[in-house]
């Protein structure tokens, strides 16, 4: 039954730990790059490393074993680098794995409806603004339109037509009559 609730303990433990704590390297040494040094109250290398956690300005750590090559008490370095390995029976040390960055959400298109829009039609006249478009998709001059109180009728004109090879939009202040033309979409408000 004791066997049962320590190993409860421990898995619980084990599971708490952040998952950036980075493995610990038994027999390895890392010289170089400290910032920090100091004595541990207790032998154990998870101190050495949770201090490096807590430390933002910490990228690696070493942690030195009592009764080796630096006296009596455990030691632990705290690097702002990360140095490379060195083997050695002394040592314990570790890098500090930075959590991963959540990639920032993707932006969902709003959709711009497309009812209402003629296509292979062309609108000519009655124009008072005309732009380039930065993406081939007519329900871009549409909202243009919807959005300007001043506009009654627009066309987009197909990139590599008549106009270019930029997709162009033309607002209108009236409507003007409709004529069959593949080069546009066109549409009232």
């Amino acid at each position: 039954m004791r066997t049962s609730a320590f190993l409860i303990i421990v898995l619980t433990t084990a599971s708490m730990a952040p998952s950036y704590a980075g493995a610990m390297e038994w027999d390895v040494d890392r010289p170089g790059s400290d910032f920090s040094n100091f004595d541990l109250p207790q032998a154990k290398p998870r101190l050495c490393r949770q201090e490096c956690l807590v430390n933002p300005q910490c990228k690696a750590w070493t942690y030195v074993k009592p009764n080796t090559v630096q006296g009596p008490k455990p030691r632990c370095w705290l690097k702002h680098s990360v140095p490379p390995q060195k083997s050695d029976s002394c040592c314990v040390s570790g890098v500090k794995k930075l959590p991963v960055p959540t990639p920032p959400p993707v932006p969902v298109p709003v959709p711009v409806p497309t009812s209402g829009m003629e296509w292979n039609v062309d609108r000519p006249g009655s124009d008072y603004s005309n732009f380039n478009l930065q993406h081939k998709n007519p329900a871009l001059c549409s909202k243009a339109c919807a959005q300007d109180p001043q506009c009654r009728a627009w066309t987009y004109v197909k990139p590599n037509t008549i106009q270019g090879p930029s997709p162009r939009c033309w607002l209108k202040h009236a409507v003007p009559q409709a004529q069959t033309n593949s080069c546009c979409v066109s549409g009232v408000k």
